[in-house]
Formats: C-alpha cells, structure tokens, sequence
C-alpha cells in the first residue's frame, strides 16, 4: 500500500527579533514555532526548505531568504529588507521537500528593539526620533525620551538640533539661552551683553562689543568705561581676550605696553604722539640753551 502523506506543518506562533551587527546595521530574523517542521537540524539555508511571506493587504507572496530548521518545532529565514507586513498580520506558507506543508495568518509578536536615536513604530519598523527627543540605545523602553524631562536632569526649555538623537546630550539649550550646570543642566536667558546661539554655554558665550567679563566662568558682564573701541567682544576662550590690541586689563581699561592714555581717553601708541608735544618737550630746552649763548656771546 502507498505510504500515508506526511502530517501537515501547523504553525502555531511567528516571533520577530532584531540583532544588530558591529557595523550598525540591523539583521532582521522570523521564528516560526509549530508542528511537523521535519526531523532533523537542517542549517541555513537549508536546500530542504522554503519559507513564504505573504502580505494580505497587496495579496501578494514573497520567498523568505535563507531558510533553517532548528527542529521539528523550530525553523526560521532572514525577511527582505522591508518585510510584508500589514497591521502586525503576517501569512506564512512553508513547504518542504518532504511534501510537507501548512499555511498561517495570524498576529506577529515582534520583540526587536531599534538602534540608538530611533523608536519603534508600529510593529516591526524603526524610526528616528523626533528634534527634541533622544533614545539611549541601552534602554529596553521604546519610547523617545523627551529633552524637556527635568527627571533627566534637562532643563524644561532644552531641544535638539536634529532628529534621531541617541543621548541626553544631545539636548541643548535654544537660541537666546545659555547653559550652565548647577545640580542638573539648566537654560539661562541672555539678554543685550551677549550673543547666544543654540548650544551656547557659559563657557563659549559670545560677549558683545562694549562689554567685559573677568573670565569664561562668570555671567558677569559689566560694560567697558572706555566703549566698544576697548572691548571688542567676542569669546575669550576662542579669542584669547576681550579687549582690542592696544588694550588690557580689567574692563579692558589699561594701556598695553607701548601705549599712552590720551586726553580723549584711548590708548595711543608712545611713537604716535603729536607734532605740539613733541615741540613743547623737545624743542622748548633746546630754544633756552640758544638764549643763554646768545646772552653769553654778547657779554664778550
């Protein structure tokens, strides 16, 4: 008599897991679990094998690259780079050489975690998270967690500058705020002595022109007695100072060497002194000794 067919292959459950490889990318795999899978191991890709996906919304069936067979419960296959999904419902159809063979539809249970800066969305797909939102890739949470989380030690105004931040230090502080860090990073307001950019620390806090600070640590800023000619402004960690060339000094108010303090209060270079000056402290000694030998000369 003919031998009886084979038992169906049941599958009972579909499991989605994500691994990501050294190289950041993401190696998607789908384990089925059921019945009547076949006896023995076969490794991938397995030639006795083939796995079908098959996407209910499109009706359409796309082949499982390389296949396996852990058991007579257990097989798997690699899915495309975009699987078929439609709302967490996968078909699956497998087929064997043995004649072996059964059919699934039903709800995947996918447990991938996505890559840093990226949350899950939907079932299995991954997207970056949104500017103002960052997702430590050590977190097991799915979720992106918000810059404006004072739990996070941030401080309520901060943001991002882009999207798919993947730490919370990411999260600056907007334009017109700078921050300094107390018991947690916080945004201060900048008002008219300096410039701030998004990012902007106390420590690189741009100072305007006319104005001065003692050093990068302080918010501070007092305005210069001699103006905008003596304070330049600037970064002084970049710069290296605040004060213009001829300038030094606390408020930018003392004379680097080589420079006077004019009668219109500036710092004017020592060899750049008027011609009157130079007449009334050179010229005036050298007419008295003209005098005193003409007086001379006249008694002989």
């Amino acid at each position: 008599p003919p031998s009886p067919p084979p038992p169906a292959a049941e599958i009972r459950e579909i499991v989605g897991t994500s691994v990501f490889l050294s190289d950041g990318a993401r190696n998607e795999t789908l384990i089925i679990h059921g019945e009547n899978f076949g006896e023995s191991v076969c490794a991938q890709p397995c030639p006795e094998l083939r796995i079908f996906l098959f996407d209910p919304e499109q009706g359409r069936e796309v082949e499982c690259p390389r296949p396996g067979r852990m058991s007579d419960s257990f097989v798997w296959c690699e899915p495309p780079e975009r699987p078929v999904w439609y709302n967490g419902a996968l078909g699956v159809r497998i087929e064997e050489v043995s004649g072996t063979s059964g059919e699934f539809l039903g709800l995947v249970e996918y447990q991938s975690s996505c890559p840093a800066g990226e949350r899950r969305a939907g079932t299995v797909n991954c997207e970056k998270c949104a500017p103002g939102t960052y997702r430590p890739g050590s977190t097991g949470d799915a979720r992106c967690l918000s810059c404006t989380s004072t739990s996070a030690g941030l401080d309520p105004n901060m943001v991002t500058l882009a999207e798919g931040s993947s730490s919370a230090s990411a999260c600056i502080c907007p334009r017109a705020f700078y921050e300094r860090e107390f018991d947690r990073r916080m945004c201060f307001p900048c008002n008219v002595t300096a410039t701030c950019v998004p990012g902007t620390t106390l420590e690189t806090l741009v100072v305007r022109a006319g104005f001065w600070r003692n050093s990068q640590y302080t918010a501070d800023l007092r305005a210069c007695p001699f103006g905008e000619e003596a304070c330049v402004g600037g970064n002084e960690v970049a710069n290296g100072t605040l004060c213009a060339p001829n300038y030094r000094g606390p408020y930018c108010a003392v004379c680097a060497p080589g420079f006077y303090l004019s009668a219109t209060d500036r710092c004017t270079r020592c060899t750049d002194r008027p011609v009157a000056y130079f007449v009334l402290v050179f010229g005036l000694p050298i007419s008295l000794v003209s005098i005193v030998l003409v007086g001379y000369h006249s008694h002989l």
